[in-house]
């Protein structure tokens, strides 16, 4: 059997199925991926335990005798196909082997039997809610930046999905900073639950196209997603997701508004003492937003901002990091921050995003 593809579809195929197909705890299947060939289409699956992924890519047969499924080395593959130039390339199955083979270049890859591969199974798929792709990209972006990377809290390693009558949220939080981005779906089933935010994050890079689908199994207990000829499940954490809600200021005792690149760039060189000092910056607003660093042993340094700040003189501290990573996703336009008090939690927005809130809470500074 002798199946015709397109190298730069076969290249960007196996490149999302790659992103699932990694597990250090089952070693003799991590980085292994399953294809399945028939007459006109190529099926390519991966898991790693946690996610699993489905690609359909358009091929030709030539010669179809029957469907063949085999294991192979799903890196190693990519890896090479990358290295082809674009147009068609020709697969051959002979024993054991996988032939490649393209104008005057040719290649052998072992391998593996299909028996020991797990299921793909995805039961109850139905009742999905769609939602134009940058839009669903930008929003995991933005809710990840404040999801937690500790595995010993699992629930907070997760972004929370909630549909309530066609107004999805979706937030993430480690405890010590929130991110929160509401967006109109239009409808879908109401549901609730929680996703690793790494895997979803590992399926977004390579999301593309108008629209994707997603929803939730309960049944199965995992989360699905699908755009054109991919599909991807990703195991849901159990647990109960912070009630954020009740973490949200519901009053503002002093407003700042400051064009949102210019407190990037003063962070930035602030950042570079803030390192030696626990990652601290001291910020003091009144008629001007002052933001320094304590001494140090290596230094000391201060910005001084104009900015437009109403409200009672205040002197509040903050990890500088969790400051760049917000602007870092937030845009270049100018941010609105609220503050009650030096230990209360700043709620932060951004006329970019109108839609996004994001919440840091102080530390104390000496």
């Amino acid at each position: 059997m002798k199946l015709i593809i397109n190298q730069v579809d076969f290249s960007r195929c196996l490149q999302t199925v790659n992103n699932t197909s990694k597990n250090p705890n089952h070693p003799t299947l991590s980085g292994s991926i399953l294809l399945q060939i028939s007459k006109d289409v190529l099926v390519m699956r991966s898991t790693d335990f946690t996610s699993s992924t489905q690609v359909k890519v358009k091929s030709r047969v030539d010669k179809y005798e029957q469907d063949e499924s085999f294991v192979i080395n799903g890196g190693q593959l990519f890896d090479y196909v990358q290295t082809l130039g674009e147009g068609d390339m020709e697969l051959q199955k002979k024993n054991d082997k996988l032939l490649v083979f393209q104008k005057g270049s040719r290649a052998s890859f072992s391998l593996g039997s299909d028996k020991d591969f797990p299921k793909f199974s995805l039961s109850g798929k139905g009742g999905g809610v769609g939602i134009k792709s940058e839009v669903f990209v930008d929003a995991i972006r933005k809710a990840s930046i404040a999801s937690s990377i500790d595995e010993s809290r699992p629930v907070l390693t997760g972004l929370l999905l909630q549909n309530k009558k066609g107004k999805l949220g979706i937030v993430g939080t480690d405890g010590y900073r929130l991110s929160l981005i509401e967006l109109k779906i239009g409808g879908g089933e109401d549901f609730s639950f929680i996703v690793p935010a790494k895997a979803i994050l590992s399926f977004v890079r390579g999301v593309e196209g108008d629209e994707l689908v997603f929803g939730y199994d309960p049944k199965g207990g995992q989360a699905w997603f699908e755009r054109g000829e991919t599909l991807i499940a990703i195991r849901v954490i159990n647990g109960d997701f912070p009630d954020y809600e009740k973490i949200m200021p519901k009053t503002e005792g002093g407003l700042l508004q400051i064009g949102g690149e210019d407190l990037q760039n003063a962070i930035r060189q602030i950042a570079v003492f803030a390192r030696q000092s626990a990652n601290i910056m001291v910020w003091e607003l009144d008629k001007q937003l002052q933001i320094y660093t304590q001494e140090s042993a290596l230094g000391q340094s201060e910005v001084l901002m104009e900015s437009k700040f109403r409200g009672e003189k205040i002197k509040i501290a903050f990890n500088f990091r969790y400051f760049l990573e917000y602007l870092g996703v937030a845009g270049k336009e100018g941010v609105t921050i609220s503050f009650n008090g030096p230990l209360a939690p700043a709620k932060i927005t951004s006329e970019a995003d109108p839609n996004f809130i994001h919440i840091i809470m102080p530390v104390k500074a000496s």
